[in-house]
């Protein structure tokens, strides 16, 4: 099976380039979204179905999807919509405070956008939204799994393999368990290969289950043509089993927003909050905090006890239009037990040009060598460009 090069598509690349593009559901047909079924949406679209990629709710205030669908992204540019199964109808979105990103994705379009390596990022919201959630698969039931077995992706993608139209309704397709000779990473694993039945653009971050049980978040789509579902293709899954402590660690200790992407003015100086929340049993001492940046709000010294949080502010001054500022912030946070924390809180500053729109070397539209499925991600917000207000 060849990949599609990217050359053939929306850039100019090297025909050496592998272009996996992303998921959307094509073959499928209708179904009632569960309570836990998320859509990423576009805020301020002047339409309700500003949708363009999926998620799951994995606790009441966690929502699971693709690093590739919410690194391209201001957070506060992202409504999130939990167990609709209309998109065309009115709702109330839910707002984010935190966007982690897994260590190995590159969010400014790096190597590891050839590979799809660390396809995983957590949400955390405001607000909780229930307490029904799928179960997460283990290595062992991951494992367990043989060539042919039935598994389901859902997902509001495109319906059609040019990716044309795009459902309100949740859509949802059976696929098999794909050979594992297949050379993919280690922390993917693929299905599919009927022909019409496929994910498509839309449907990245989006679940696939067996029974009620989560195996993986939709990422990209190997395929020989330009189109979803066609001869050969198979759709790569980033695998819920390979990061379950990852995400469990998250959830029950310390976590924090690692990434945020800002665009913004040549010149223009502001300012970003990062918040480090303690959701362990015991407390976190914050010993030290340094940043690249100017610390407007600082959280070093601060006892975190289980449940509190602390907001740290970091300030920015892009220079000129088109210079893009990766600003790191780095800190250590100490348990009781003497377990530690080093870590880095990256802000993308991305500059404006005098038309407004992203300069070169940093966006999503604008970097040469980003892969397929990114962009694949982003035809969908494309659309909705024009609706917006």
């Amino acid at each position: 099976m060849r990949p599609l090069p990217l050359s053939l598509l929306l850039l100019s690349l090297s025909p050496s380039l592998l272009a996996r593009p992303v998921a959307t559901i094509v073959g499928g047909q209708p179904t009632e979204a569960p309570t836990w079924m998320v859509s990423l949406q576009q805020r301020n679209s002047a339409v309700n179905n500003s949708h363009f990629c999926g998620g799951t709710l994995i606790a009441p205030q966690w929502v699971l999807t693709a690093a590739h669908c919410v690194s391209d992204e201001d957070q506060n540019a992202i409504a999130v919509r939990v167990g609709d199964t209309d998109l065309a109808t009115p709702y109330t979105p839910v707002d984010i405070d935190q966007v982690i990103l897994h260590p190995d994705w590159d969010p400014t379009g790096g190597t590891f956008r050839y590979t799809f390596e660390g396809d995983i990022a957590l949400l955390h919201l405001t607000q909780a939204q229930g307490d029904t959630v799928p179960s997460l698969a283990s290595t062992e039931q991951q494992a367990a799994l043989t060539v042919g077995d039935t598994m389901t992706a859902i997902g509001w993608g495109a319906t059609d393999a040019a990716a044309n139209f795009y459902p309100d309704l949740l859509q949802q397709v059976t696929l098999p368990y794909a050979v594992a000779s297949i050379q993919v990473e280690a922390d993917h694993f693929m299905a599919g290969g009927n022909v019409g039945q496929s994910t498509c653009f839309g449907d990245s971050g989006g679940p696939l289950l067996v029974d009620n049980t989560q195996y993986g978040i939709s990422s990209y789509i190997q395929t020989d043509s330009y189109h979803c579902g066609s001869a050969g293709s198979l759709a790569g899954f980033t695998s819920v089993a390979y990061y379950r402590n990852w995400l469990l660690d998250l959830q029950q200790g310390l976590n924090y927003g690692n990434f945020r992407r800002l665009s913004v003015a040549a010149g223009q100086t502001g300012q970003t909050d990062f918040i480090l929340r303690n959701d362990d049993n015991q407390p976190w001492l914050l010993e030290s905090v340094q940043s690249e940046s100017t610390l407007i709000a600082d959280c070093t010294g601060v006892l975190l006890q289980p449940g509190e949080s602390c907001r740290l502010t970091v300030g920015y001054s892009p220079q000129q239009p088109g210079q893009n500022l990766m600003i790191h912030t780095w800190f250590s946070a100490l348990r009781d037990d003497g377990r530690r924390i080093d870590d880095d809180l990256r802000l993308y500053a991305q500059s404006l040009n005098a038309t407004g729109d992203n300069g070169g070397g940093g966006g999503a539209l604008s970097e040469s060598w980003l892969a397929l499925l990114a962009l694949l991600a982003m035809a969908r917000r494309r659309r909705l460009a024009g609706n917006k207000v």
